[in-house]
């Protein structure tokens, strides 16, 4: 079986599982440079094993570009056979690219939309056309949503650009009992608590539906740094509370069940290129409101089809949550739709995915006489 690597910046739980899952087809190795970044909690944190490493000796972690001084040495003892890299800009990625093609290795790069601090995606800039001239012999750049592809294919001039997606680890939300049940109807915020996301509208539609239903009940992200504007919000609606943080997650394996204590998931965002908590929230049979804004697994979501996909704004988000309430069969007609819909994002079929771009790049004959599978998905 051939050896792969993957390079990029933190051990996120679903990067170390996704390791685990492409053993399937490679001797996978993936190299991450911090074991997690400081606006990440606690627990996400995830025992490694033996396939997932942190590299030593790194430099630049403040301001993210990250270089591993071992790097090379790293990449002699291993020797893959594929190097993929987690992002274009991590300047361990830049010397990675430069080992491989000078050894006539294969490199897939794996990357995000390139967009602004306000969230639009960049053009042709100076920083476009250098990744363009320096990355110029790529096998292939994988992106993590169609607007990503478009922009590296149409934008930036590479040559082979396939629309992919990140792993989602989210084969336990799949056991989740079907919504309604007997229980107050409760609204989940399960992103962090930052302006991109917007909880302070969340909270603004919470509250405009919860006006016509005061038996409603709100979960949300306990991290961010809106959390202390959020919680002087939050004493306006008075004692008890209805709006609790989610404090109690211990454990990555705990936040399923977050979700399973929520009916409808709501998400106003600005912008967003993922996001993975829809995914979740799909996989859980929840009712979907969401921003149209949001690109990616934001696209999945079909206004009336299977979701409500609106502006965000109170009016237009909070007439969501009040559809689900009032036609509860839509709960489960949407969750058919949704489940059948992320099944492609597990763990094991995006390792088949990414098989299938290396077998693209390579051909299935290389895989074949070098000890991988070379089979097709089904």
């Amino acid at each position: 079986m051939r050896k792969l690597v993957f390079i990029s910046n933190m051990a996120a739980p679903y990067q170390v599982k996704f390791c685990h899952a492409m053993q399937a087809y490679f001797d996978a190795e993936f190299w991450y440079h911090v074991r997690l970044e400081p606006d990440r909690p606690g627990w996400w944190r995830v025992p490694l094993g033996p396939r997932n490493r942190i590299l030593d000796h790194v430099l630049l972690s403040r301001s993210r570009r990250y270089l591993s001084l071992d790097i090379v040495r790293e990449l002699d003892r291993f020797d893959p056979d594929v190097v993929m890299l987690g992002g274009l800009v991590l300047l361990s990625n830049v010397v990675a690219y430069a080992w491989a093609k000078a050894r006539g290795k294969h490199v897939v790069a794996f990357t995000e939309l390139r967009r602004s601090p306000a969230g639009e995606p960049r053009g042709r800039d100076a920083v476009a056309a250098l990744l363009r001239a320096y990355y110029g012999d790529l096998d292939c750049i994988m992106t993590s949503a169609e607007e990503g592809a478009r922009q590296y294919r149409d934008d930036y001039g590479f040559p082979r650009v396939v629309s992919a997606h990140y792993p989602a680890d989210i084969d336990g939300y799949f056991r989740h009992a079907d919504r309604p049940r007997d229980r107050p109807c409760t609204i989940l915020f399960p992103n962090r608590l930052i302006d991109l996301y917007d909880p302070l509208l969340a909270l603004e539609v919470f509250a405009r539906v919860r006006a016509g239903h005061p038996e409603l009940r709100m979960l949300m992200n306990a991290a961010g740094p809106l959390r202390a504007a959020c919680e002087e919000r939050i004493a306006t609606f008075g004692q008890p509370s209805p709006v609790s943080f989610l404090d109690g997650i211990a454990r990555w394996d705990d936040l399923p069940l977050a979700y399973d204590r929520a009916d409808i998931l709501l998400l106003p965002a600005r912008f967003s290129v993922g996001n993975f908590t829809i995914v979740e929230g799909m996989a859980s049979g929840m009712g979907m409101v969401v921003s149209d804004r949001i690109q990616g697994f934001g696209q999945l979501i079909r206004e009336g089809h299977n979701g409500f996909s609106r502006p965000p704004e109170v009016e237009a988000m909070a007439d969501g949550i009040e559809r689900y309430l009032a036609e509860p069969t839509l709960y489960s007609a949407h969750a058919a739709i949704n489940r059948e819909l992320v099944r492609p994002y597990t763990l094991a079929e995006t390792a088949r995915l990414f098989r299938d771009v290396v077998e693209s790049v390579v051909g299935p004959d290389w895989l074949r006489r070098n000890g991988g599978t070379g089979a097709s998905s089904p």
